[in-house]
């Protein structure tokens, strides 16, 4: 396959210091977070997880896990980044999909693309208002930019990006939702969330997107945030906090 997939090493140099303590940092809060607010579900919603960068695996999209319902991925070096953390759940509470990515270059620049697929989805069934919530919590180092998109595929295609739903790009910590009107009378369907990370050297970038049609909601009405995306965006503003505090200590 020629996939450059390996452990993240645990030498990183001191000019990357800072980014590694907040990496490590985050990581913590990203698992203690996920673990307080997603709840398995006994669901056939397959989930995969998929990296890409130009000159790995040919330029191709690398699929790192894929399992029913939740799937996640941990501590890989691809190459100009670690992914620390990148997890995936479908099909809870009026979610079709909620993701959240924790990504860093240690020593180099690039452009990463996250894909993460939700196939198999059967609700909602005609005429929907589908939400995209988008937030970039961290943004630390040589971040040029983070964009986020959400994708619907007729066809329930892995990595399907037939009907684009919503993009927005990121420069800095920020939040944003969307909202499309979409006729879901096809039968199974799959939806489709894309990070594209570009990093001009080192840097650290932690965001979620969540694609949700929600329950009891008609269409043309927005909704309220999920709950998940607000406690995973102050956790991530309390590690900035902590961070903070360590570096005006050394």
């Amino acid at each position: 396959m020629g996939t450059n997939l390996a452990p993240v090493a645990d030498g990183i140099e001191s000019s990357t210091g800072d980014i590694e303590v907040a990496r490590i940092l985050l990581a913590v809060l990203l698992a203690a977070a996920c673990g307080l607010s997603w709840i398995p579900k006994a669901k056939a919603d397959l989930v995969s997880i998929g990296l890409q960068e130009s000159g790995v695996n040919g330029g191709r999209i690398t699929t790192v896990d894929s399992s029913n319902g939740m799937a996640g991925s941990l501590s890989l070096s691809y190459g100009s980044f670690l992914l620390s953390g990148s997890l995936a759940q479908a099909g809870t509470a009026g979610a079709l999909l909620e993701s959240t990515s924790l990504s860093a270059a240690v020593s180099s620049s690039g452009t990463l693309h996250i894909w993460i697929t939700a196939q198999g989805l059967a609700s909602p069934a005609g005429l929907a208002d589908i939400v995209s919530d988008f937030t970039v919590g961290v943004l630390l180092g040589s971040t040029a930019s983070i964009t986020e998109a959400t994708f619907y595929s007729a066809a329930d295609a892995l990595y399907g990006i037939g009907t684009p739903l919503s993009s927005v790009r990121f420069a800095k910590a920020a939040s944003a939702t969307d909202f499309s009107y979409i006729d879901f009378t096809g039968g199974l369907f799959s939806i489709t969330e894309e990070y594209t990370i570009t990093l001009a050297g080192p840097g650290l970038v932690w965001g979620t997107i969540d694609t949700a049609d929600p329950p009891g909601d008609p269409p043309g009405d927005p909704p309220l945030p999920e709950p998940g995306s607000l406690l995973l965006l102050g956790t991530s503003l309390i590690g900035l906090g902590i961070f903070a505090r360590s570096r005006k200590r050394l």
